[in-house]
């Protein structure tokens, strides 16, 4: 004959601190404890046991009569961890059903991602990639300000390089200048001085003018095949480890027939050009003759 009621649920108890013999616990949500009236002793796990093998075998319940004096020692339960028990609400996790001892526990899996929930693990997986490309992005603004430092360093050098050259090649308007103020009198700091502000305005339009070349070339050689591998080349040399000035002169060894290439092509081109114009030359003869 099948019970009327069911009893409760059968739950273990796998806190740490819970002895062995009480691992077991029944009706821990208190379902039925509720309606139970207060002066009756609660049922143990042993109790439910007993009644179910009552129900099953009244043979067997006659001869395994089971008394609360045989298990005395489960009285000594306190009313107060009972009471815990019933009154505890259980926090569950809504996404995957695992079941908590208390809140506290139920929001540090929420924080943790709980892996039922593919929302949000695919937002945790969103966030942490942009956490990663927000990184590189930073990581890449640092590197891009580093080389554009890198390139004004190399900028500056070169335009030092051309005042330097615009100074060098205009080194003897200088010492006119300097010998013709010190002839009006002037000391040797003055018609320095005076000679160094003279020159100001010729330096510059000298070094525009060098620097007005550097662009041409440049432009002209910036679709070169040539010029390509080689400038290629110096990237790579660049990249082990060479500064410039060392990966230039291993680019330019390294290509060097190609440009012996170009200059016997040249030299190959004034000699037919040459031999052409004295032909041309000689048939103008021959005509005037006839």
């Amino acid at each position: 004959m099948t019970t009327s009621k069911p009893y409760g649920y059968l739950l273990i108890d796998l806190k740490p601190f819970t002895p062995d013999h009480l691992r077991l616990r029944t009706d821990i949500i208190g379902t039925n404890q509720s309606n139970a009236p207060t002066n009756q002793p609660m049922k143990t796990d042993y109790d439910v046991e007993a009644t179910c093998s009552n129900h099953r075998s009244p043979a067997r319940n006659a001869i395994n009569r089971v008394t609360p004096e045989d298990f005395g020692h489960l009285e000594q339960i306190s009313g107060s961890e009972q009471t815990c028990f019933q009154d505890q609400a259980m926090s569950s996790c809504d996404d995957c059903g695992i079941v908590f001892e208390n809140v506290h526990d139920l929001q540090r899996h929420i924080k943790k991602w709980c892996p039922e929930n593919e929302d949000r693990k695919r937002k945790r997986e969103d966030i942490e990639g942009d956490e990663v490309v927000f990184k590189k992005v930073k990581e890449s603004d640092n590197i891009e300000e580093e080389d554009e430092e890198e390139e004004e360093d190399h900028e500056d050098q070169v335009f030092d390089a051309l005042m330097d050259k615009a100074s060098t090649d205009n080194e003897e308007v200088w010492e006119e200048k300097y010998n013709k103020y010190l002839k009006e009198g002037m000391n040797d700091s003055k018609a320095e001085s005076k000679a160094n502000e003279k020159m100001k305005g010729i330096y510059m339009k000298d070094f525009m003018a060098k620097y007005a070349n550097l662009i041409e070339y440049s432009l002209l050689l910036r679709n070169g095949s040539i010029h390509k591998q080689i400038m290629d080349d110096i990237e790579e040399f660049i990249d082990e480890g060479y500064d410039i000035h060392h990966a230039t002169k291993l680019s330019l060894n390294k290509n060097r027939h190609l440009l012996e290439e170009m200059w016997d092509d040249d030299d190959e081109m004034e000699v037919d050009q040459k031999e052409s114009d004295e032909e041309e030359s000689d048939e103008d003869s021959d005509d005037n003759d006839l």
